[in-house]
């Protein structure tokens, strides 16, 4: 099998693992995405898709072990750290969810994305609730038309 084909495949079986998450079927999705992943174990993509499953199927301690891998293979890698703040906060590791938001936003400060995955931190936390607020206000001005930094400031 040619390069262009193998690409052509693991595209494939990508949009694949993503389709099955967006319907629900996250152990599915996470089933080609351990297949792709024995292939190529650093593979940054697909272990941001499977973190992504892992977090749909109700299961944070593999999304945050996923994502301490992508971190460590690529600690500017923004996607990592907001989903490793995600799964920590779900284990209730909140003093790491803050930090692993913290670290999104220093990578890219004008992403609502990482202002929104704090301030659920800091929510989930408990503490800080004005902080929490100013994390909400700060993506919704990055992204005003945008529902989610609304409905996390709600």
């Amino acid at each position: 099998m040619d390069v262009d084909s193998l690409h052509n495949n693991r595209t494939l079986e990508l949009e694949q693992a993503a389709t099955l998450c967006d319907r629900g079927r996250a152990p599915e999705a996470i089933a080609v995405l351990r297949t792709l992943l024995d292939e190529d174990p650093h593979d940054l993509e697909v272990l941001g898709l499977l973190g992504e499953a892992q977090l749909a199927d109700h299961d944070p301690d593999g999304a945050l072990a996923t994502a301490a891998i992508a971190i460590e293979l690529d600690p500017r890698r923004v996607p990592s750290h907001r989903q490793a703040s995600l799964a920590a906060s779900r284990r209730g590791l909140h003093h790491e969810a803050i930090t692993r938001a913290e670290e999104a936003i220093r990578l890219a400060p004008d992403d609502q994305r990482g202002f929104i995955v704090l301030a659920r931190a800091l929510l989930r936390a408990k503490r800080d609730l004005e902080r929490a607020r100013h994390a909400a206000v700060r993506a919704i001005v990055l992204a005003p038309d945008a529902a989610e930094p609304h409905l996390v400031f709600g």
